[in-house]
């Protein structure tokens, strides 16, 4: 894994789904994704595509029960314990504070003024932020949020470099890193939802054969475009949302 220290300050370095049931989840995305599953320990399932580490499912006891189910991103800071105390002094909590994760590197659970959480990660081994244009890999992440524009500034002002856009189209917000990297847009959450969340978006080859594997393995496929070709958004046997993006779709961005 590369060195942290030249990743610009924002960028995702690390992504975790946690659960209930590490069990059943691990079984429903490994079949769906074609994972291959390493678990050192029983609470930490390290995911893998290709021979590269996409995501780890993880029982929610691993952040000591602080963390709430569903996806929890992981950002790259230059300074842990000041962009923790910028999450406090911006209406955020720290629900746990900075600690050191074997020789990975330290980080912290940081939830935000609209009760999505992530982690903050310092300097140190971590996974490379590029997504991977490969099926099964991480595309990019989203978060579906009450108010975009104020938890675009939270997490600008947090992660020491991301810049939000202001509301666009829609009412996205969107966050680049100083160095022009894309980091991830916010999205107005759906009616009906009553709390702001992380969604990941997943590449694929066949759009249509995953969607139906979601539904076989007790998921749901929300909502796609016209006759389902380029995107659907799925929410998985637990009921936690997620996006699959057509591969052929990602070959045309530059």
């Amino acid at each position: 894994m590369p060195d942290a220290s030249d990743y610009p300050p924002g960028a995702q370095v690390w992504l975790e789904l946690v659960t209930d049931d590490p069990g059943s989840a691990t079984a429903f995305y490994a079949r769906l994704f074609d994972w291959r599953v390493h678990a050192p320990v029983p609470a930490y399932r390290f995911c893998l595509r290709g021979g590269v580490p996409v995501t780890a499912i993880i029982d929610n006891s691993y952040h000591r029960g602080r963390a709430a189910n569903g996806w929890l991103p992981g950002f790259f800071v230059p300074d842990l314990d000041e962009a923790c105390r910028r999450a406090v002094r911006h209406g955020g909590t720290v629900p746990a504070a900075p600690t050191t994760e074997h020789d990975i590197g330290r980080h912290a659970l940081v939830r935000d003024p609209g009760g999505a959480e992530c982690t903050l990660w310092g300097a140190g081994h971590l996974p490379d932020p590029a997504p991977v244009r490969a099926p099964g890999h991480r595309w990019r992440t989203e978060l579906s949020a009450r108010d975009p524009r104020r938890s675009a500034a939270f997490y600008a002002a947090v992660l020491g470099g991301g810049t939000g856009h202001g509301a666009g189209p829609g009412g996205v917000d969107s966050l680049t890193a100083s160095g022009g990297l894309p980091l991830f847009d916010v999205t107005p959450r759906p009616a009906g939802t009553d709390a702001d969340r992380w969604v990941t978006h997943f590449a694929v080859e066949d759009l249509t054969s995953v969607a139906r594997t979601v539904t076989d393995g007790g998921g749901e496929v929300e909502e796609a475009d016209a006759a389902c070709t380029t995107a659907v958004r799925m929410t998985d046997l637990h009921r936690t949302p997620s996006a699959l993006l057509d591969l052929r779709v990602l070959q045309a961005y530059p």
